[in-house]
């Protein structure tokens, strides 16, 4: 097998309500690992 070739990147974003509670659906249930966050002004 070969090495994965990136062909590109797409970000995309869902608006919440509660974001505590959002980071924790998705460590939690999807298990992701939280990288950081970027806050908008």
């Amino acid at each position: 097998m070969g090495m994965l070739q990136l062909d590109g990147v797409t970000h995309w974003s869902i608006p919440v309500n509660d974001l505590e509670e959002s980071e924790k659906f998705y460590r939690d249930v999807l298990g992701l690992e939280h990288k950081g966050r970027h806050l908008c002004n």
